[in-house]
């Protein structure tokens, strides 16, 4: 049996330099963080000698984790902390085994430097005790890794430069069993099992400390299946491509078409348009010559009518000079032509009359309006004026008036507003000299109060009395007795406009038991106030004024009555009615005074909207007074007008009888020839007029048609010669477009024809870009989907027709190649690599369980003994059993699937292949699917020896995944550790040669009591195990009595060290 005997830790976290002996049954025991983990973490550091595979600080009661190989070695002190003990550092870790008589001694020499380099240094050596290894040079500097490796020159010692190398020799010179030299059952299952934590799930169980995780490298087979997905995402994309392409084409082929259209529309219209233009040009010749005809007509019509005009032109004139020789016309035109005039003026005269009846009648109106009681005629506007003047000016002085008071009531009205607001939040108004004196008082640190705001009268019929007999009392100012003369200072040094107001000195009437007494009947019993000081203030003064009425009046030396009649000093005075009328004592009178103040406001409202009203009336007739006195102004000017008019008026009837005395007779036949004269030159003259009209507009049109013939023989011309270099153009397609010349002449007349043509080519050239844009379109798409630079012109079709055929015939044959080749590939390494690692992996887990239930079987635990079982999961079979028939597969041929008879198997196979196909490496559903322990479910049977099942006559057994909620903590954690005890025991039970049989736990038998510990740890010694056990203190008076060593872990500061328990005296440093 070959045994781990000594440890030594230099620089290793806060161990600077100890050897710690272990034995056969070894107890390391500390409070925690004392450094039990630290010695763990340096066994499993060299037993595993692989930092992937070490979990440092990772025990059972201590998750803070967080700690690394250069942590240990340069000393960091805390999980969260970045400060280190040690700079640059140092450290080893160094096992002693023997075997028998001899020993040998493995290790790790590690450097750690403040930059995060970190430099490890496996050795073994052969009879080379660890308390003779060198580790510092003479003035006591630790060797580096390479003087280390000097300095153990001459001893034989062998270093290593890869972990795997030196786990090759270690677990040879360990003895330990191995199947494979990667991964050593005995190193994984030892790592595994030294921070065992209870647990309630057997296949967790099993997963984590009994079968090492395995998991199959599928990188290869992803790359083959990836190249086959890249294969065929280019075939896709390739036919994509193609298709693409021939939809391109296809594109270009409808906008070669719709041009071939646009070609023979544009020929028709030159075609039509040099028709046009030779028969425009025609027209313009013939209408030249019909407007010079017509343009010599008119000069000859226009002569006669001319030589005609002129005669009757004469003859006028010699009728009219005889005409003015006559004395009977030249009175008559005398006489027509002053009442020509007369007629003006009285036109003008009478307007002005009109003008001023109707002013007459407006101020007639608006005087009624203003006086009812007199009438306005022209004869009194003088008197009428100066009333009208005065009423203006008393109109003002009125309006005056009425702004003033209604500006007061407006005042008065937002003051009341203000008040009642006051009042709905419960602030009463109080006089200012009362204010003034409390808020002074209250500035002066001085508590005060006014007495209104303290006192409630209880009865309000006899409100009035009780106001009006305190009258300026109810604003006294009230301050506790022992302030009044502070009081009184602050009130002599306000200003005289603080006055006025009542100051009691309430200690003094208090001690007035004359003056304080109240008597039944008194106006003080109806008055209550929760302020003592307002108390006696109140009895003082109201204590012996009494109730009455007239007939008990004079009874009493000072009385009142509820109507406010009061008697004092044998004197009847009525308290005037302003006094109470504004009640200020308690609640109540909030409400009398908030009642006054709302029927003031409706007062106030009612009166401004009265004045409101008045104002507006005195303002029209202020505005019909203004008016009246303008009006009346212009009537009196337009009076003289009407004198005028009646004399005009009278002068023209006078001389209308003068003009009709005249004879007419002798010089009516004359001026009828004269008038029949004139009209006969003004038709000539109309008809030499038009004819003169009609020559400028022929002339014109001459000038107009011979510039229109130029330019139509120039545009026949253009059109003829465009029409000819459009031929010239498109000569190959010139027996088309004749035909369809031809066809279109047949169907329509030239002119519906370029009437129409206009909107069919836009049509067609609206389609045309249409089909471009779709097409330039699909080039752009084409272009971004397959990194093509095609610019979008349809000269760029033969190159798009020719990498068609390229891509048909060329690139699509290879990538199909390509899929069949990587499909191959990726089903060969599914089978070879997956599938038969898998199956391997699956049936070494059924030997591992097989062996562990055959040492199990020869093992009793008290009277019980366990079992390993392992069954697949249903809905795992399917994948268990075509995994298997898929390994079976010798060879095939074209596909790994079709060599599967049966079609279920086939979609089994391809369904598998297609999951690890479609999954990431990294998923979880892969990671399942390649993990074997996944594949089935764990439990561990108990059969009590001693007791017997009646219904079968065999041993009582039972499953432990089913129990263990039922059984307690120790009673159900107990398998495990006999299982993992097993486990081990495997390693070496048929061994002929010696082995290491060492297992190590870190904090373990947490949950078990006194009793299962030591059963445990029998059954350990039993089975020839090497045990190694780190607890906290609280566990070692129930381990230590079963262990061999029993070293205790104590750390002070930053040093830690280990000493014998049982000899505390000695400490090993």
């Amino acid at each position: 049996m070959i045994t781990l005997e000594r440890i030594r830790l230099v620089n290793w976290h806060y161990f600077q330099e100890s050897i710690i002996p272990v034995g056969n049954f070894c107890l390391l025991s500390g409070d925690n963080g004392s450094g039990k983990s630290t010695i763990v973490d340096a066994i499993q550091l060299v037993m595993a000698s692989d930092l992937r595979k070490v979990r440092f600080n990772a025990s059972a009661s201590d998750r803070r984790g967080g700690r690394d190989l250069a942590g240990y070695v340069r000393c960091k002190l805390g999980s969260d902390s970045t400060d280190y003990l040690r700079d640059d550092a140092v450290g080893h870790v160094m096992l002693e085994f023997s075997e028998g008589d001899t020993i040998f001694s493995a290790g790790i020499c590690a450097e750690a430097w403040r930059d995060g380099r970190v430099v490890t240094r496996f050795w073994i050596s052969d009879g080379l005790a660890i308390d003779r290894v060198p580790v510092r040079s003479d003035d006591g500097t630790p060797y580096l890794a390479r003087q280390f490796q000097e300095a153990l020159s001459a001893v034989p010692v062998t270093f290593y430069e890869s972990g795997s190398a030196f786990r090759r020799d270690f677990t040879g010179k360990l003895g330990v069993w191995r199947r494979m030299s990667e991964n050593n059952p005995y190193l994984d299952a030892f790592v595994r099992s030294i921070h065992f934590t209870p647990l309630v799930s057997v296949d967790q169980f099993v997963c984590d400390y009994i079968l090492e995780e395995q998991l199959i490298d599928l990188s290869v087979m992803k790359q083959n299946l990836e190249s086959y997905r890249q294969a065929e995402d280019l075939a896709r994309a390739t036919r994509n491509r193609i298709t693409s392409l021939d939809e391109l084409l296809h594109g270009g082929d409808l906008c070669r078409s719709q041009e071939r259209v646009l070609v023979q529309q544009d020929w028709l219209r030159a075609r039509l348009q040099v028709d046009r233009k030779k028969d425009e040009l025609d027209d313009a010749v013939a209408d030249e010559r019909r407007l010079a005809e017509r343009a010599e007509c008119i000069i000859n019509e226009r002569a006669v009518l001319e030589e005609n005009k002129l005669s009757l032109e004469r003859e006028r004139r010699e009728t009219e000079a005889a005409l003015s020789r006559n004395d009977a016309y030249l009175l008559h035109s005398t006489l027509t032509d002053r009442l020509a005039e007369l007629e003006q003026r009285i036109g003008e005269t009478g307007r002005r009359v009109e003008r001023r009846d109707l002013l007459l009648s407006q101020c007639t109106a608006l005087y009624t309006g203003i006086f009812p009681d007199s009438a306005l005629d022209p004869a009194t506007i003088g008197d009428a004026r100066e009333r009208i003047a005065r009423t203006q000016e008393e109109t003002g002085r009125e309006r005056a008036h009425g702004d003033l008071e209604k500006r007061t009531m407006e005042a008065r009205l937002r003051d009341v507003r203000e008040e009642l607001s006051e009042l709905d939040r419960g602030i009463r108004r109080l006089p200012d000299p009362a204010v003034r004196l409390r808020d002074a008082l209250r500035e002066a640190g001085v508590d005060a109060w006014i007495l209104c705001d303290l006192a409630e009268v209880t009865d309000p019929a006899w409100s009035d009395a009780i106001e009006g007999w305190l009258n300026t009392l109810r604003f006294a100012c009230i301050v506790a007795p022992e302030d009044f003369a502070r009081a009184l200072e602050v009130y002599d040094r306000l200003p005289r406009s603080v006055g006025g107001i009542p100051l009691p000195d309430i200690s003094r009437m208090a001690s007035d038991k004359t003056r304080s007494e109240v008597r039944k009947g008194s106006l003080a019993e109806l008055v209550t106030t929760e302020n003592p000081w307002a108390r006696t203030y109140l009895d003082c003064v109201l204590g012996d004024v009494m109730t009455a009425d007239l007939a008990s009046l004079r009874r009493y030396s000072k009385a009142v009555t509820k109507e406010c009649m009061s008697w004092s000093r044998y004197t009847a005075i009525r308290i005037r009615e302003e006094v109470y009328r504004d009640a200020w004592l308690g609640k109540a009178a909030r409400e009398r005074r908030k009642a006054l103040l709302q029927e003031e406001r409706e007062t106030l409202l009612s009166g401004i909207e009265s004045l409101g009203k008045e104002q507006t009336r005195l303002a029209g007739i202020a505005d019909a007074c203004r008016s009246l006195l303008d009006s009346l102004t212009e009537v009196q000017v337009l009076g003289e007008t009407v004198a005028e008019h009646e004399r005009l008026v009278d002068e023209s009837k006078r001389i209308e009888k003068q003009r009709a005395a005249v004879d007419t007779s002798a010089f009516e036949d004359m001026k009828k020839r004269i008038q029949a004269l004139q009209e006969e030159v003004l038709a000539s003259g109309k008809k030499i007029s038009v004819l003169d009209t009609e020559s400028g507009s022929v002339n014109a049109q001459l000038v107009r048609r011979k510039t229109d013939i130029v330019r139509g023989q120039e545009a026949y011309t253009g059109a003829l010669d465009a029409f000819k270099r459009f031929r010239s153009d498109h000569e190959d397609a010139a027996a088309d477009c004749e035909r369809y010349v031809a066809e279109r002449l047949k169907a329509q007349s030239p002119e519906e024809i370029l009437k129409n043509l206009e909107s069919a080519r836009k049509g067609a050239e609206s389609r045309l870009q249409t089909l471009l844009r779709e097409f330039r379109d699909k080039v752009t798409l084409y272009n971004r989907s397959h990194n093509e630079l095609f610019s979008g012109e349809l000269d760029e079709l033969p190159a798009m027709q020719e990498l068609v055929t390229r891509l048909k015939d060329s690139e699509l044959p290879d990538y199909l190649e390509k899929i069949r080749q990587a499909k191959q590939d990726a089903e060969a390494e599914f089978k070879d690599h997956f599938i038969a690692r898998l199956n391997e992996l699956i049936e070494e887990a059924k030997e591992s369980f097989s062996e562990i239930n055959s040492t199990l079987r020869s093992m009793e635990f008290g009277r019980d003994q366990y079992r390993f079982t392992l069954t697949e999961k249903s809905e795992r079979r399917g994948q268990i059993e075509i995994i298997k028939k898929t390994a079976e597969i010798a060879e095939y041929e074209h596909s790994l699937f079709d060599a599967l008879v049966d079609p279920s198997d086939r979609d089994a196979a391809n369904t598998l292949f297609n999951k690890i196909l479609n999954s990431d490496l990294q998923s979880a559903e892969l990671r399942s699917l390649c993990d074997y322990r996944t594949y089935f479910t764990y439990d561990i049977r108990v059969k009590d020896t001693q007791s017997v099942d009646p219904a079968t006559g065999s041993p009582v057994e039972y499953s432990l995944s089913r129990v263990l909620k039922e059984k307690s903590g120790g009673e159900a954690q107990t398998p495990y550790y006999v299982a993992i005890a097993a486990s081990f025991f495997r390693f070496y039970r048929d061994r002929s040669t010696p082995t290491i049989r060492f297992v190590l736990f870190d904090e373990a038998f947490d949950r078990l009591d006194d009793e299962r510990i030591a059963k445990v740890l029998d059954f350990y010694r039993e089975l020839g195990l090497q045990v190694l056990i780190s607890v906290p203190t609280e566990k070692l008076e129930s381990i230590a009595p079963h262990m061999d060593t029993v070293n205790l872990v104590i750390r002070h500061g930053h040093r830690a060290a280990v000493i014998d328990f049982y000899d505390r005296g000695e400490s090993d440093e």
